[in-house]
């Protein structure tokens, strides 16, 4: 509440993820893409005098999936995240998301 605000952040990420699709048949109506992601961001990189340095800030997420073009326009789409943050006091946290998206 106004003391953990960052004046400088920094981030990225990493992705990598390829079409098996091709491999598996021999049409190209679907795609079948495993992916996976690496991203670090911390918003409080450096903070300004007033504030505190919260480490939980500090964040690393690892996510692995799949994504399953249905037909043209929809997708299914699962993947797990493993988040961890620089905090002592705050534990790590895994999701599992599952869902259908929709292009129109």
């Amino acid at each position: 509440t106004g003391k953990d605000f960052g004046s400088v952040l920094m981030g990225y990420y990493l992705e990598f993820g390829y079409n098996f699709w091709g491999l598996i048949a021999k049409n190209n109506k679907h795609n079948f893409i495993p992916f996976i992601r690496y991203e670090y961001y911390n918003t409080q990189k450096k903070v300004i005098s007033q504030s505190i340095y919260n480490p939980e800030f500090n964040r690393t997420s690892i996510t692995a999936g799949i994504s399953f073009k249905i037909v043209e326009g929809a997708v299914f789409k699962a993947d797990y995240q493993l988040f961890t943050n620089a905090s002592d006091q705050f534990g790590n946290m895994n999701i599992l998301n599952i869902g259908i998206g929709i292009w129109f």
